[in-house]
């Protein structure tokens, strides 16, 4: 019973998610940072706990505030949910609590039927109006197809994928492995109604389900299936929409009515006949789309070969992240994604005959003393700049000479480290910690003779110019030096040689 298209739809649902798992595994490796892998599995372990926790907690909490459903309390829904498991040949432990709106428990957004099921913590909430007249054959029938869509997830095990789905949802790669998972997600849905119909064996009331969760019960019942059809085919052929599906994790309405109208047609011969005989004979592409859902088949093998492509993936991740290390890709995708992350081992200059200078203050010449501190081979190609922010007290422009010197050096006194420390985070932002020599886009501090001197980025600006930006706080002054032919590597071998004035 279930859709053809599952088994296929789960293994690229799981390649594509190892793939990028495997893929941030490689980056760690490879830019030697094993322990954060330890440290995101000791975090996920953690929040698996938590939620088993969390679940247990709520069920704890129905008890106190549902009906738990049983021959003692609610005899004529436990026999619904008896038949239900019998049908579908399910023993494991399964609790069903019916409240007054699931939306009280679970948030505003909650469906009327809701299912938690997480390493043996199973229960259904199900809202009272949901469950109906159950005296009532046609409202019985339309309940146990309800719950069997539930019960049928827990028999086919589609929920014992989809904590580790959730968790790559919840971990912002849904743009990386959206378009991968979706699919699958909204095949479960197909069988899911596919075991309902099944359970339910009536495809009449089947569709007065359908219609009753699509439109509510006080209208399901003024919901004439020829027109229905008729709409269903419209949106089939409108391209946008079925583009629009691609990155939802659960079908159009319309495409479920068709996917299962198609299961009907083989499962249930005269209950379609039945159907078919209300809806317009000369809709002809109705038939024709039936006929191309039901040709589809279902590829057996595709589950076990895509968990085996998928533990080859991890493996290979881990072993090329062994013995490639400190590749420019894993540098680059470990800077983008840890942007603002955590700390690296400061760079150690070599030691420098250095006094302590003292914050530039104004005087009748401050651009004269400013340039007698910096190192002596830059003093004679210096002049004094104009300050481009009222928060700068002195600029001075250099024009270096040397086949491995910057075009520009630029100096900006500030009236104090704070003011500095300020304008140097302006220049960053969220600039990954890191050192310089490991690559660029990274942001540090700077020491020389064993102390910490400021602050100190490495990286390529928007205009495309290798740039090294350092502050020295004890005397308030921010420095920049740029070129656009150099690469990052060599302007932080300069600045090595200068950057500490006296």
């Amino acid at each position: 019973m279930r859709h053809p298209t599952e088994g296929s739809r789960f293994a690229l649902a799981c390649i594509a998610s190892t793939a990028v798992v495997a893929g941030a595994v490689f980056v760690f490796l490879s830019t030697g940072h094993a322990l954060e892998i330890a440290l995101i599995i000791v975090i996920l372990v953690l929040l698996i706990l938590l939620i088993r926790v969390v679940q247990m907690v709520l069920r704890i909490h129905l008890l106190a505030n549902a009906v738990h459903v049983s021959a003692a309390t609610l005899p004529d829904v436990d026999d619904v949910v008896r038949e239900v498991r019998a049908r579908l040949a399910y023993e494991g432990r399964l609790d069903i609590f019916v409240v007054n709106k699931t939306s009280r428990t679970l948030g505003e957004t909650s469906a009327p039927v809701a299912m938690i099921s997480f390493f043996g913590v199973r229960f259904i909430l199900v809202e009272g109006d949901v469950i109906g007249d159950l005296s009532d054959d046609s409202q019985r029938g339309q309940f146990v197809f309800l719950l069997a869509t539930y019960v049928g997830a827990l028999k086919a095990r589609h929920t014992a994928w989809s904590l580790i789905l959730s968790i790559l949802r919840g971990l912002a790669l849904p743009r990386l492995v959206g378009p991968f998972v979706a699919p699958w997600y909204r095949a479960t849905v197909y069988t899911g109604d596919r075991i309902a119909l099944a359970c339910c064996g009536d495809l009449d009331v089947s569709l007065q389900a359908f219609y009753r969760d699509l439109v509510g019960k006080d209208i399901s019942t003024r919901v004439r299936p020829g027109g229905f059809v008729a709409q269903a085919l419209h949106a089939r052929r409108r391209m946008l929409l079925r583009l629009s599906q691609l990155l939802h994790f659960s079908p159009h309405a319309t495409n479920r009515y068709l996917e299962l109208l198609s299961f009907a047609a083989q499962r249930e011969p005269a209950g379609f006949e039945a159907f078919r005989s209300e809806v317009d004979p000369a809709t002809r592409e109705f038939d024709g789309v039936l006929a191309q859902l039901g040709s589809r088949r279902a590829t057996g093998a595709a589950p076990a070969i895509g968990v085996a492509l998928s533990v080859l993936l991890l493996l290979g991740g881990i072993s090329t992240g062994l013995t490639v290390r400190d590749t420019g890709v894993a540098n680059f995708a470990y800077d983008y994604f840890n942007r603002g992350g955590g700390s690296e081992p400061e760079p150690v200059l070599p030691t420098d005959p250095v006094t302590t200078p003292s914050p530039i203050q104004p005087t009748l010449d401050p651009a004269d003393v400013l340039i007698a501190r910096l190192p002596a081979d830059l003093r004679a190609t210096c002049t004094t700049g104009t300050p481009e922010s009222d928060e700068v007290v002195l600029v001075v422009d250099c024009t270096p000479t040397g086949s491995s010197a910057p075009e520009t050096v630029s100096y900006l006194a500030y009236p104090s480290a704070a003011t500095l420390r300020a304008a140097f985070e302006r220049y960053v932002g969220e600039m990954a910690t890191g050192q310089c020599e490991t690559g660029s886009n990274h942001r540090t501090t700077w020491t020389s003779n064993s102390i910490t001197r400021g602050s100190l980025a490495c990286y390529t600006a928007r205009s495309g110019k290798a740039t090294v930006l350092w502050g020295t706080d004890d005397a308030a002054l921010l420095a920049i030096a740029q070129d656009e032919t150099l690469e990052v590597d060599d302007l932080y071998a300069w600045w090595k040689q200068h950057a500490v004035i006296s």
